[in-house]
């Protein structure tokens, strides 16, 4: 079955006529409707299940009037379905049209219920027939787990989930008339121990019982009262907890976005610090060292000549420094007339020794040479520090192109932040941090109200104890008192048969337990982000949930993450929709509020592949639901993408198709 038309008329902030059609139900078989919180995409969910289901009290019906339109002199909210069911094309149509302004919920006038099979009206007297009709085709029980929000999703990853888990596996199992029996058994078993206390109330004996009896029946009526309070109150906090988790996720992006800001904005201040540097000091230098390039090649040619003269005048110091010793060598020779070597100097022997040491009778200005030398090696020297500040320095042209890329750099970043700064529209740290605090304050209160329902439930157990006592001490004295062996005698047939309603509910859910572990299991292995670790979710004997290990070790769920606790909720629902045999739509309003980037892939993978074997999947869905690439993963089955365009002058809502 699948959802082939949508249309609202004046349903909560959707003012006027409102049609969505969804095409190509076949092929591409999921659709987005995206809209930010508030704008009325769980008004959407809450329109099928009304058209489908009605209302339980004219103030809820009151509450779904658009508040604009109650003021119109024939004001009408309706809501239509087209459906299609294999080869039948059904529609229904739930409609509210007053004949004068709507101020009160006693203005409203009787809601009409049409139903179209193939086109063809169904025309009955009884609207209850047509609702008989629906049911067979879609049953309420079975729908709640094809059209669910986060909000359920939050009430299933709870402390609550033991309770409401039964719950749903009874209602899938279509035990809720024998729970309603169980429920009318206990309230005639409050009337007739009424007639119970009066009757005991006349013996001296039974007035004191009838007196505990009415006692313990008060105390029974306030803790449930309270538990009640407590119930409805931990599910408005557990959706508070869940709104302001979704909007924390979304300013969690702002809060990346922030952060990404504040490092852009140092990394800013860096390149500036380096674009100064270079402006001041470098450029400065490159401007003084630019000569040194264009006369590199000179000062080159320089140095090599300078290198080959000093090796010249090196060359004459050495031959004039070695002549003036082998001249000192042979003035002593001359004067003792005895060579180093012992032998008698004669004049034959002081030519042998001239040649020798290549002694020549010449004048050479050393000091000159030594002068020239001294100078070509500053010169030389002068010449490399210059040439080494050259080719250890940027060039100018360099140091203006590193600039150039700094410059730009500076601009890329400045551009980023300035775009970032218009995507947070006002969000900031100080909203981020409010945000937190709210949401350990919801947290926190939910965690007390659960405390304080589980110490309500233990008192209801004492009191119930205390009862059955009393029950004892009232056979004892019934056959003194006319009438109280038969009302006592109603009172057991009714525990008994509350206590057997009672235990065919428990024993029904528990024998199809396993069944629903097995289908959730198979979603639970697929979503979890520790596919290698956690072998499957269990279903516990008291209703709670429970993870098992690769290792066959189920870790305590109080050490198991909110993440991941949804992820056994998701695939409960996930689960308890296959069980159920029908093919419903999935009709999803934010699902994904607490899961990490890969489980949200996961689910989206889960979903695709449900598209894929031919189930409608529509999503209600925000920008953040859709990132860390789920959309990419669903692309390939969107049949269309819709938006819900909000007006804040008015608070109205419309939707329009995405191109």
């Amino acid at each position: 079955m699948k959802i082939k038309n949508l249309e609202l008329k004046n349903f909560r902030p959707y003012l006027g006529d409102i049609q969505i059609s969804f095409p190509d139900i076949e092929t591409s078989p999921i659709y987005l409707i995206h809209g930010h919180n508030g704008y009325g995409k769980t008004s959407l969910l809450l329109a099928l299940n009304w058209c489908l289901y009605g209302h339980k009290t004219q103030k809820t019906a009151y509450e779904y009037f658009n508040t604009i339109s109650r003021e119109e002199n024939r004001p009408v909210m309706s809501v239509s379905i087209d459906l299609v069911d294999e080869e039948k094309s059904i529609s229904v149509v739930r409609k509210i049209q007053c004949s004068s302004p709507v101020h009160t919920s006693k203005d409203l006038a009787a809601t009409d219920l049409l139903f179209f099979e193939n086109q063809k009206k169904k025309q009955v007297q009884d609207t209850q027939v047509l609702q008989e009709l629906i049911n067979e085709i879609l049953p309420f029980e079975a729908s709640q787990f094809s059209f669910f929000d986060g909000e359920r999703i939050e009430v299933y990853s709870s402390g609550q989930a033991a309770e409401a888990t039964k719950t749903a596996i009874s209602s899938v199992l279509g035990l809720t008339l024998i729970s309603q029996a169980k429920e009318d058994a206990e309230k005639l078993i409050n009337e007739i121990d009424k007639d119970r206390r009066r009757l005991l109330e006349k013996e001296g004996k039974g007035a004191d019982i009838a007196q505990n009896m009415q006692d313990i029946d008060r105390e029974i009526e306030d803790a449930k009262s309270q538990k009640n309070r407590l119930e409805e109150s931990s599910k408005s906090l557990a959706s508070q907890e869940f709104d302001l988790h979704q909007q924390l996720s979304n300013q969690e992006s702002a809060k990346t976005l922030l952060d990404d800001i504040k490092k852009s904005r140092s990394k800013k201040i860096e390149l500036e610090k380096q674009k100064n540097q270079l402006i001041v000091e470098d450029i400065r230098n490159a401007t003084r060292l630019l000569y040194l390039e264009i006369l590199e090649p000179v000062i080159e040619r320089q140095k090599k000549v300078s290198q080959k003269r000093r090796q010249e005048i090196m060359s004459i110091h050495f031959d004039t420094v070695r002549n003036d010793i082998s001249k000192e060598i042979l003035k002593s020779i001359e004067e003792s007339g005895i060579c180093i070597c012992g032998r008698k100097a004669d004049a034959t022997h002081l030519k042998e020794i001239k040649k020798i040491l290549k002694y020549q009778d010449m004048k050479i200005n050393s000091d000159d040479s030594a002068y020239g030398l001294d100078f070509l090696s500053y010169l030389i020297e002068t010449f490399d520090i210059s040439l080494s500040a050259r080719h250890q320095s940027l060039s100018y042209g360099e140091i203006s192109a590193k600039l150039a890329n700094l410059e730009n750099d500076i601009d890329e970043i400045a551009t980023s932040i300035a775009s970032k700064e218009n995507m947070l529209m006002g969000s900031d740290e100080e909203a981020i941090e409010t945000l937190s605090k709210q949401l350990d304050k919801v947290r926190k209160d939910k965690s007390q109200a659960e405390r304080e329902i589980g110490s309500l439930q233990k008192t209801l157990e004492d009191l119930a104890n205390r009862k059955r006592q009393l029950e004892k001490e009232i056979s004892q004295i019934s056959g003194q008192v006319q009438g109280l062996d038969l009302l006592t005698a109603q009172v057991a047939l009714l525990n008994k048969s509350a206590d057997a309603f009672g235990e065919i509910v428990d024993r029904a859910s528990k024998a199809k337990q396993q069944d629903i572990q097995e289908s959730s299991s198979k979603y639970f292995r697929k979503i979890t982000n520790k596919i290698h670790a956690y072998e499957r979710m269990i279903i516990n004997s008291d209703f709670s949930f429970g993870i098992e290990t690769a290792n066959n070790i189920r870790p305590p769920m109080e050490l198991i993450s909110a993440g991941e606790k949804q992820v056994t909720a998701l695939s409960f629902i996930l689960g308890l929709s296959e069980y159920t045999r029908r093919q419903a739509p999935i009709f999803m309003d934010t699902p994904m509020g607490r899961l990490d980037e890969t489980h949200r892939r996961n689910a989206a993978k889960v979903l695709l592949e449900l598209a894929n074997s031919g189930q409608q999947i529509i999503l209600l869905v925000t920008d953040t639901d859709m990132a860390f690439g789920v959309y990419d993963i669903l692309k390939p089955a969107i049949g269309a993408e819709f938006e819900i365009v909000h007006n804040q002058t008015n608070l109205t809502s419309n939707i329009v198709r995405r191109a």
